[in-house]
């Protein structure tokens, strides 16, 4: 009996253990999946960083020669957070942002390598490098966009390091840093790689043509940013009159602007509100421009617009949209709403927003599409008579820059020259 006893003791001490254990795991588990989900959140570089393969040992082994020449490439980053960089096949980069991509050649104890080239295969990034021409280096390799890189005949005992600039265009004008990209909603995650090509010569002087490549995956993410410009129009009050029709025809202009020139667009959205004349609702409000959406609502005096980009099945982008966009909209009021106002100036305010959304990387990690602020503004439409011949002077001030952004800017320099008696005039 009290063996019988121990033993649904024994079992229920079991279960309790095979019960804690699992509850353990699934501890672990739901812990691991709130920590990815923080950093999906929080550092989505970091989360799509995390899925890419992580270097092993004899991975930069080349077929065909006994191991005597190793060629490998790769990004470093500090996957776990212990302050040490892991080497992966891949990175995952802001437009407009770079990271460094790393190539090693060696040519081991025996033999020698002749007529070694890599060739970069980068179907989404452009590869800076600043390699001058050496013992190894045939000749000089600097600039934006690197596509080749050929060696000179190679010795045993040669250990060579090459790194490059991996960027999403050319960074010298802010319009042109997604260049690399294209036109493509896919280029913003690609597989790509780079080749070694060369003859193998062995200690006999046996002679194997080798090939070796080395793929890796380039992500990139950006965002969008919506502006409103030019919210003061003024026009002429006699244009706006129709006294044989009966109405008042105002017109203004939305004019907005995406401003971080990252993403390919995919819809620019604006909205407004009509106010009335003087107690008085327009009769009609049209869109006078082209290729957008416009509806208006009478009883709510809102009207929304929107302009958008299309894509072929290969991801190509058939019509684009610009990151600058101009909306007509003509606005007609009964001519009573004006002749009650008892002055010849009209003027109206008119609240509109907008947003930008742009195609963005399709990987779970970052949101696709991204969706700009909601820029706000108000429109002061001013019509009245006109006051004699109006001239407009346009004054600049400072010497005119394009990056990152087309400013002009006064440079300190010239004036600390002065003040330092350095120079006694500078213009």
């Amino acid at each position: 009996m009290k063996n019988l006893k121990n033993k649904i003791k024994l079992k229920y001490i079991i279960a309790g253990g095979i019960v804690a254990i699992i509850g353990i795991i699934l501890f672990a588990i739901y812990s691991y999946n709130e920590h990815m989900e923080y950093i999906k959140n929080t550092n989505p570089e970091l989360a799509r960083a995390m899925t890419y393969e992580e270097v092993a040992e004899g991975d930069e082994e080349v077929e065909g020669t006994n191991n005597c020449v190793q060629f490998d490439a790769f990004f470093l980053r500090d996957l776990n957070g212990d302050g040490y960089a892991e080497s992966i096949r891949g990175t995952s980069k802001e437009i407009g942002s770079e990271d460094t991509l790393y190539m090693e050649l060696n040519v081991q104890t025996a033999g020698s390598l002749k007529n070694a080239k890599i060739t970069v295969n980068g179907e989404n990034f452009y590869l800076q490098t600043a390699l001058p021409k050496d013992d190894e280096l045939k000749d000089n390799y600097i600039g934006n966009n690197i596509k080749e890189i050929e060696f000179n005949d190679l010795a045993n005992g040669t250990q060579k390091m090459l790194t490059g600039i991996v960027r999403s265009g050319d960074y010298s004008y802010s319009s042109r840093k997604a260049e690399a990209i294209g036109n493509n909603i896919n280029n913003y995650s690609k597989v790509n790689n780079v080749t070694l090509t060369g003859t193998y010569v062995a200690e006999d002087g046996t002679e194997t043509p080798i090939t070796k490549t080395v793929d890796f995956n380039i992500d990139w993410y950006g965002t969008t940013r919506a502006s409103i410009h030019t919210t003061s129009q003024n026009k002429n009050i006699e244009d706006a009159l129709d006294e044989e029709n009966g109405v008042v025809n105002l017109n203004f202009t939305v004019n907005t602007q995406e401003t971080d020139q990252e993403l390919l667009l995919s819809k620019n959205h604006v909205e407004g509100e009509i106010p009335q004349l003087n107690g008085y609702n327009p009769t009609s409000v049209e869109y006078t421009g082209s290729n957008a959406v416009f509806n208006y609502n009478a009883e709510t005096r809102t009207f929304t617009l929107e302009r958008t980009a299309e894509v072929d099945e290969e991801g190509n982008v058939t019509t684009s949209l610009s990151r600058s966009n101009s909306y007509g909209i003509r606005v007609i009021y009964p001519i009573e709403a004006y002749q009650s106002l008892g002055t010849e100036t009209i003027e109206m305010k008119i609240p509109v927003n907008t947003y930008y959304e742009g195609y963005n990387n399709p990987n779970e990690e970052f949101t696709n599409p991204y969706k700009s602020n909601t820029a706000k503004a108000t429109i002061v439409l001013t019509y009245e008579e006109p006051k004699g011949t109006i001239s407009r002077f346009d004054v600049t001030v400072g010497k005119y820059v394009y990056n990152p952004t087309g400013r002009y800017i006064v440079s300190k320099q010239k004036p600390l020259k002065i003040y330092n008696g350095t120079s006694e005039e500078e213009k």
